[in-house]
């Protein structure tokens, strides 16, 4: 928001304002999961977790698309742990079945979504800046140039972040997968 313009009043008028902001962020979404998940959808989801936050209408657009990205990536974890929890069977004892052959199976991105969620975690609690530049990077797709924007930071920070994080991210699943 430039600094002719004043603050929304509520979150409502703030959504509205930076509706094709928010919506870019959407659809820069690349997660391909066994949920199909529309950016519109997406935008609403977060909207609706949000409502009942206070005080986002007076935060900078910045701030708000950080909280938005964030929220997101919270909705598609908890799209993924839905998913695992149905795939488990949930809480229904499973029956074997000997069929003779075993079924192809592709990659279970749910189970890929939730290791990255849980190694974000381990990285947030050792280093936020790089944990949010990774979960801007990896959830939203946003290139190192709109996460400086978004964020307020120098690319070359942003560059680091990003390079730092997603080694701590890569070396943490490749020990995890073992």
């Amino acid at each position: 928001m430039s600094p002719e313009t004043p603050p929304a009043r509520n979150l409502d008028e703030l959504v509205e304002r930076l509706y094709a902001d928010l919506k870019t962020l959407a659809v820069r979404v690349r997660w391909q999961g066994p949920v199909a998940t529309q950016p519109t959808s997406l935008l609403n989801e977060a909207y609706m977790r949000l409502r009942s936050c206070r005080g986002i209408e007076a935060k900078p657009k910045e701030e708000v698309l950080n909280i938005f990205a964030h929220v997101m990536r919270n909705i598609m974890v908890d799209a993924a742990r839905k998913v695992r929890s149905h795939k488990r069977g949930g809480g229904v004892t499973p029956v074997p079945l000997d069929t003779g052959h075993s079924p192809v199976v592709s990659p279970d991105v749910s189970e890929d979504v939730l290791t990255v969620d849980a190694v974000l975690a381990e990285l947030q609690a050792r280093n936020p800046r790089q944990a949010s530049a990774v979960e801007m990077r990896y959830f939203l797709g946003l290139t190192v140039a709109e996460i400086a924007e978004v964020s307020g930071m120098a690319v070359s920070t942003v560059e680091r972040d990003c390079r730092e994080g997603m080694k701590f991210l890569r070396a943490k699943m490749r020990t995890d997968s073992r």
